[in-house]
């Protein structure tokens, strides 16, 4: 399996810290997990050779003006999402990156000061997702 993690951060500390928390994570070694420092390098590859598109966290939101600091990037990440979806390839977004499919999706975001959350959560594996090998081994229970 390959899985490009297209990843929008600044720092190349954030950049490692998160692909080390996705390889822990998910059933892949670190030769299947590829990382795209988005950025730095923008996506030079072919989204149709992977097996599933991860769009990892960022400081930036989406929500109305903050999205406008990602502008000049913003058209090439969309291409990209819409790619991978019309392909029927997996999509999964983190953070930022559920955001930002919510959106080429259609969605809307907003902003939230009452109710805005950060950090790690316990996620549930739905029923419906149980089959799926993306997913299989983070949530592989007895």
């Amino acid at each position: 399996m390959r899985i490009c993690l297209l990843q929008i951060r600044e720092e190349k500390k954030e950049l490692e810290f998160e692909r080390q928390a996705f390889l822990r994570s998910l059933p892949v070694g670190a030769d299947e997990l590829i990382s795209v420092d988005f950025l730095a390098h923008g996506f030079e590859g072919d989204i149709m050779s992977f097996d599933a598109l991860v769009l990892g966290g960022s400081h930036y939101g989406v929500a109305k003006n903050y999205i406008k600091s990602i502008v000049p990037k913003l058209d090439g990440l969309v291409r990209i999402i819409n790619t991978a979806l019309r392909a029927e390839i997996p999509v999964l977004g983190i953070c930022f990156g559920h955001q930002l499919l919510a959106y080429v999706c259609g969605g809307s975001v907003i902003r939230d000061d009452k109710k805005e959350e950060y950090g790690t959560h316990l996620m549930e594996l739905m029923a419906e997702a149980k089959d799926d090998a993306l997913l299989d081994e983070p949530f592989a229970t007895d």
